[in-house]
């Protein structure tokens, strides 16, 4: 097929829609060319419109204020700024007229957690005496006879009738003895809960309990036999009316 062949008709046609269509436009911008030929020629001879300043920010450790007087007249006339140019060494930082910062060492420091401060153990001396945090303890002991007919007071006592190698100590459950009461009651005794007693010698012995039942006064003879190891047996009320008593059982740890 022969090329198709335009006339100077269409030509000068093309030309006049093209101005017409200029003319519009630039109308629609508030523009009013003297006439359609002028319109067509502003349109035709229009290139296309510069991208805007889209200079790249510097980054957080470049700081203007330190920069010298040169680097920032270099970086002032630069549409983007070149991260890696303004951080060169040797001859860059003569052309620029002045001193370049060099980039920084990025190194994550993670700060040592803190030692927890160590509790120091508490220093148990004295005579007579028994300690306990678990149980709320810090009394002193007091001796009760085998022989004594009279009922207890609000103190903690040590029975005179317990066999060898049993340290038998008793309380009121609501003097004393509360708070092994209490925990008993909640369910949280536990077994290795520590009792610290000072004897009549000053000699300090450590006891954790082993086990504990719950028996009727009647029925309690093997709480304060004889035991074939060093132990504690402490003993308070519990139960409607102070029934039945609460036997635990301790033994040394050193």
């Amino acid at each position: 097929m022969a090329p198709t062949t335009i006339s100077r008709t269409s030509r000068r046609s093309a030309r006049s829609l093209a101005a017409l269509l200029a003319a519009t436009l630039l109308a629609s911008l508030g523009a009013a060319p003297a006439d359609m030929d002028a319109a067509a020629a502003a349109l035709a001879s229009t290139a296309p419109a510069a991208p805007a300043n889209t200079a790249t920010a510097a980054p957080a450790y470049l700081d203007a204020a330190r920069l010298s007087p040169g680097l920032r007249a270099e970086l002032a006339g630069r549409s983007t700024l070149d991260p890696a140019a303004v951080l060169e060494h040797g001859d860059a930082a003569k052309r620029s007229g002045g001193s370049i910062l060099p980039a920084p060492t990025l190194t994550t420091t993670i700060a040592p957690t803190p030692a927890k401060p160590t509790a120091s153990a508490p220093a148990y001396s004295g005579r007579n005496h028994v300690w306990s945090p678990a149980l709320g303890l810090d009394r002193s002991v007091a001796a009760f006879p085998c022989s004594r007919s009279r009922a207890p007071d609000m103190l903690v006592y040590r029975w005179g009738c317990a066999g060898r190698n049993n340290v038998y100590l008793f309380a009121h459950a609501g003097g004393p003895f509360y708070r092994l009461h209490n925990l008993y009651v909640a369910g949280r005794l536990r077994k290795g809960m520590e009792v610290v007693y000072a004897d009549g010698a000053g000699r300090v012995h450590h006891y954790r309990i082993a086990w504990w039942k719950v028996v009727l006064p009647t029925n309690g003879d093997f709480a304060w036999a004889a035991q074939p190891r060093s132990a504690m047996t402490l003993q308070t009320c519990v139960g409607r009316n102070s029934r039945y008593r609460l036997v635990v059982r301790l033994f040394e740890t050193d």
